[in-house]
């Protein structure tokens, strides 16, 4: 079973840094992920994120 690195570095207290992305880019997302960052907020409030496109985000994540 695949752990979820995100939630057992918070369990063990450990700092996490993440990225709120507000520009609809597969790169930005694959490239936080290269970066090292824990987590990446897409932000479907402020700009126009459809449900096309933020299964295409998750996919790069």
């Amino acid at each position: 079973m695949r752990t979820n690195a995100l939630k057992a570095k918070l369990g063990a207290g450990q700092r996490v840094v993440g990225a709120l992305l507000t520009i609809n880019s597969a790169d930005l997302v694959e490239l936080f992920g290269h970066l090292g960052y824990d987590f990446v907020f897409l932000d479907g409030q402020h700009g126009g994120l459809s449900v096309e496109t933020a299964r295409e985000l998750v996919r790069a994540a």
